[in-house]
């Protein structure tokens, strides 16, 4: 289980399926979130009213909303489909392939049964660290986009941290709010998106160094951090 997006994967032994069983199985196609677009239409199963077996049509209402996580943003796909607050399942495309992994938990106050998805482009790395009964990489850091206007300001390219958890790797490796990350492993980091990337390409347990900029009295200055990636269960 990822503790981080809350996503867990269960597993049955072949042993355990009859051979006419898995005949009938087949494998789901994870298709890709990137391609949605508004009014593409969206069929909902699993759980998504709150029981199982079930199925619904509808349409995409927006691609483009986004949820900030620790070391990373996630695209949402919304649906003009109602559905159960504690909906589950998923969201497939008219081939039939997996556009997004329900989850009702992120939707907004005033639309939470309006069904709601992670994309699956954002989440297949995360599925296949879980598949592999791997921990998904973590190291615990709230980032934001320095853009230009904001670099106009002073502020170094980069990702500035917002804030980082409690209890995680950034924090034990002294990573403070308002910290710049320019380079992880001697890759440049100049969004949140290659910051997420580059780490995913690292194993839990694994150390990294991350390299950046802090503000002090006179200006800033050259920071560098030695952090064991680890992974929230």
């Amino acid at each position: 289980s990822d503790g981080n997006l809350g996503f867990g994967i269960y597993a049955v032994s072949r042993s355990d399926i009859q051979d006419s069983t898995w005949a009938q199985i087949d494998t789901a196609v994870l298709g890709s979130s990137n391609a949605v677009s508004k009014g593409d239409i969206a069929i909902v199963l699993g759980k998504p009213f709150g029981y199982a077996g079930a199925m619904g049509f509808g349409s995409v209402a927006s691609g483009k909303n986004v949820r900030d996580c620790a070391d990373g943003q996630y695209r949402l796909i919304n649906t003009d489909i109602a559905g159960s607050k504690n909906g589950s399942g998923f969201i497939v495309n008219l081939k039939g392939e997996i556009i997004a992994l329900i989850d009702q938990s992120v939707a907004e106050e005033d639309s939470t049964e309006l069904i709601i998805g992670y994309g699956i482009t954002d989440v297949k790395d995360v599925i296949e660290f879980l598949s592999n009964g791997q921990g998904v990489p973590y190291i615990g850091i709230w980032g934001v986009d320095v853009t230009e206007e904001i670099e106009k300001q002073g502020i170094p390219k980069g990702l500035y941290v917002k804030n980082v958890d409690a209890d995680s790797p950034a924090m034990a490796a002294g990573i403070q709010s308002g910290d710049e990350i320019t380079s992880v492993d001697g890759v440049e980091i100049t969004s949140y998106g290659i910051y997420r990337r580059t780490l995913m390409e690292k194993n839990a347990g694994s150390g990294v160094v991350l390299k950046g900029q802090r503000q002090g009295a006179d200006g800033y200055v050259d920071i560098e951090f030695k952090v064991v990636v680890g992974s929230k269960d």
